[in-house]
């Protein structure tokens, strides 16, 4: 990361030096992590976690006729079909961004100051936290 560091405010010799850091790690994920770099924009602009919409079940559909009757039709095996396959990418989807928002992870902890990473180790949900080990976790507070 080109000597970017994470620090604490009272650290930090520029003071442009986090928006360095958030610059060198997105070029960093856009080499190691070309496929999901789309995804990983949320982080970058917002420093929010990616999500992804869940595919919409192929379910039953309301058909209102001429002669005021509802007719239900249920969804035909193409549409479940298609549905399966949708979901079996939002799975694959899923597992990649976990692995790449772990792999984050692991890249601004080695590029975090002593300071910083001291304080961070004190709050009372920092276990939790490290198992997730979810790059976004440490912004995405209340």
């Amino acid at each position: 990361m080109n000597g970017n560091v994470l620090q604490l405010a009272t650290e930090r010799k520029k003071r442009d030096q986090f928006e360095d850091t958030l610059e060198a790690l997105k070029i960093y994920a856009s080499t190691k992590f070309s496929d999901e770099i789309t995804y990983l924009n949320p982080i970058f602009r917002k420093l929010k976690e990616p999500m992804f919409n869940v595919p919409i079940k192929a379910g039953q559909v309301m058909i209102q006729n001429d002669d005021g009757t509802t007719t239900v039709q249920k969804p035909d095996n193409v549409d479940l079909d298609i549905y399966k396959a949708r979901m079996k990418n939002y799975d694959k989807k899923i597992e990649r961004l976990q692995g790449t928002l772990r792999s984050l992870y692991n890249v601004v902890w080695v590029q975090t100051s002593d300071l910083l990473w001291n304080q961070l180790k004190e709050l009372s949900d920092f276990d939790t936290i490290e198992d997730n080990a979810n790059v976004t976790t440490f912004v995405e507070r209340d």
